[in-house]
């Protein structure tokens, strides 16, 4: 059994969250509530979940919470639910921990894929964030000729990474730089290897966190 808990202060978007959650197949309600400051007067043990969800949110109200939390609750992965297209809060989201995103009025079928892919360590973006968030992004200097440091880049995993920042999926990847897509998997495991993450979204976290960008 997988215990979410949700926060939210508009009624509303809580209800939606929480039926979600109760049609979703091996999810139980571990609390709701409708603030930081609620969720801190909850008995300790209560404020225990495998997934916290906040949201919807366009502003660093919600961000800031999920800062908090994680500290409290660094075990806890994070979902948050965003209202607009705001591509920067996504990127100070990811900074702050977030591994799952959703859209307001997301369908149950898209909550359900959010959950089974955060539950399974996995994150998720749907494909429109990432196409609009990948396109922000452009790395300098993501590679080096002195191979001896093997947390550095090579020029091809470096290209490979770039174009995983454009949204480009690994077959369109392997079209690209002419090489096969057997090849661009064990480029990618190299990457998430070399740069101590499994996913995607957590490789944009390290490229966020760790190196120079242009957005």
């Amino acid at each position: 059994m997988t215990y979410i808990g949700i926060i939210e202060k508009e009624e509303g978007a809580l209800c939606h969250i929480k039926t979600s959650a109760l049609n979703t197949e091996g999810v139980s309600m571990a609390f709701t509530c409708s603030s930081f400051r609620g969720y801190h007067a909850l008995p300790e043990i209560s404020r225990k979940a495998d997934i916290i969800i906040v949201g919807p949110t366009t502003d660093l109200e919600g961000l800031n919470t999920l800062v908090r939390i994680n500290k409290e609750q660094p075990k806890a992965e994070l979902i948050l639910v965003l209202t607009g297209s705001n591509e920067q809060l996504v990127l100070k989201a990811i900074k702050a921990g977030v591994v799952g995103f959703l859209n307001d009025g997301f369908t149950q079928p898209l909550f359900h894929a959010c959950i089974t892919h955060v539950k399974a360590g996995q994150s998720f973006l749907t494909a429109d964030l990432q196409r609009r968030l990948f396109n922000l992004l452009h790395i300098e200097h993501m590679h080096c000729e002195d191979r001896a440091k093997p947390n550095l880049l090579t020029e091809r995993e470096a290209d490979i990474v770039r174009l995983i920042l454009k949204g480009y999926t690994n077959k369109e990847i392997g079209e690209c730089l002419f090489i096969s897509h057997h090849t661009v998997n064990e480029h990618l495991k190299r990457v998430f290897r070399k740069l101590n993450v499994n996913s995607r979204v957590k490789l944009i976290n390290k490229v966020v966190a760790d190196f120079n960008l242009k957005e």
